[in-house]
């Protein structure tokens, strides 16, 4: 996406899963630290629940296929989001393995912010990891 105009993004998320029936959103920061958005489809995503009655959201799978144009070949590329960490991972031959090519895999995704206490000092504070935030909502 080429620019990162929320409203606009969240008009074409809303479109797209009232077609689709589902579809997830992924919220995350740039080269200069601004925060984006884009969003996964039903057909690159498995979600995994634990078998409670609330079925808590456990993690998100999302598999796509990208063109090596060098050796005109389709890699098969899985990112695995759970509660703490981004996990990417490649296939070779009928395995799945860790993506060396990454400097950081896996790759933590909790964040922390900056906020102003009732003194007016700033202190870091955490953000709940995305996981939460889904949760509540069941």
């Amino acid at each position: 996406m080429v620019n990162n105009d929320e409203e606009s993004l969240t008009y074409d998320i809303v479109e797209d899963g009232s077609i689709d029936g589902e579809i997830f959103e992924d919220y995350y920061f740039d080269e200069e630290d601004q925060i984006c958005m884009t969003e996964f489809t039903v057909e690159e995503c498995i979600v995994v629940y634990d078998t409670t009655v609330k079925a808590k959201l456990i993690a998100i799978i999302r598999y796509y296929y990208l063109t090596d144009a060098d050796r005109n070949q389709k890699k098969l590329i899985v990112e695995v989001y759970d509660e703490n960490e981004i996990t990417y991972l490649v296939r070779e031959g009928q395995n799945l393995v860790l993506d060396t090519c990454r400097e950081k895999n896996p790759v933590a995704h909790n964040v922390t912010v900056l906020i102003k206490d009732q003194e007016g000092k700033l202190r870091q504070k955490l953000i709940v990891p995305w996981t939460h935030l889904v949760n509540l909502r069941v």
